[in-house]
């Protein structure tokens, strides 16, 4: 239970500073809340206006912040979109390995199973008419 709030709080962060109904329900549009992060520091916030869903599956919210205009644009889990999502490296997973740019793999170097040494390249990766080799981080 203690990991799914330590990952919660993670994504999140300290969002006891939400009234319950906020925190639960979300902001209907026109609806303004106080949010109090520290005595003398409080933040007033109006949803101003969500808009339609693209073709990412994400939204533009419109929002005041202390009376200034904001847009962020967010995703939209709920929205029925497929969009192609390669995975990140996970920090945390033995053998997973992150790009040092988005691009496409044109050449795999190693094989499945294969002893890799540090610093061995791995793969070519083009990405705007540039390619680089991925060396590897375990020996």
């Amino acid at each position: 239970m203690f990991s799914k709030y330590q990952s919660f709080f993670k994504e999140y962060d300290d969002v006891s500073v939400l009234d319950t109904r906020t925190f639960l329900q979300g902001m209907k549009l026109g609806a303004e809340v106080s949010v109090e992060l520290e005595h003398g520091k409080t933040l007033f916030v109006k949803l101003n206006s969500v808009g339609q869903v693209d073709a990412t599956g994400h939204r533009d919210v419109i929002f005041e912040l202390n009376g200034q205009q904001r847009v962020i644009k967010t995703k939209d889990t709920k929205a029925n979109v497929n969009v192609k999502v390669r995975p990140k490296a996970d920090l945390g997973k033995p053998g997973s390995v992150g790009a040092p740019m988005p691009g496409l793999v044109v050449e795999v170097k190693v094989k499945v199973g294969q002893a890799v040494k540090k610093g061995q390249p791995l793969l070519v990766l083009s990405a705007m008419k540039m390619e680089t080799g991925r060396g590897g981080g375990a020996e």
